[in-house]
């Protein structure tokens, strides 16, 4: 799954160079570069689920429909006006501050599928490098 502000691209070419199933949730392109986050207009779907099931709730449920989630963040942290510590993209719960955050970064730690978070870069860059990475990988020759 991907969640965040995942490009049509990168979307295709894990369509096409895969045989995964993919769920995308893509929101708020372009929340920087058109002024939304710094006017604190963000809006996130994503946002309202978590804050509607809780954090374990919403890992629970990308649990059942998932195996795995790339998630970039920053739209959720944006709908909250919270702004992220690398500690929390790194998983080091304990060096964060904002309390939600860190309760964030610990449920996800806890959850029962991989989750990587991070900027539109873990949904943009780092999902491409993960698809050069497989097909260099010696079990896939």
């Amino acid at each position: 799954m991907l969640i965040g502000r995942a490009s049509v691209a990168v979307w295709q070419a894990l369509e096409r160079r895969t045989r995964l199933w993919l769920r995308v949730y893509a929101e708020q392109r372009g929340m920087v570069a058109s002024g939304r986050l710094a006017r604190g207009e963000v809006r996130s779907l994503v946002g309202a689920f978590l804050e509607r099931e809780g954090l374990e709730g919403m890992l629970a449920w990308l649990g059942e429909v998932a195996d795995g989630e790339l998630w970039g963040t920053r739209v959720w942290l944006g709908h909250r006006g919270v702004q992220v510590p690398a500690a929390a993209d790194l998983g080091w719960a304990e060096q964060v501050r904002h309390g939600r955050l860190r309760r964030l970064t610990e449920a996800i730690l806890a959850a029962l599928i991989p989750v990587v978070t991070g900027g539109q870069g873990v949904v943009s860059g780092g999902a491409l490098a993960l698809l050069e990475a497989a097909a260099h990988h010696p079990s896939r020759n």
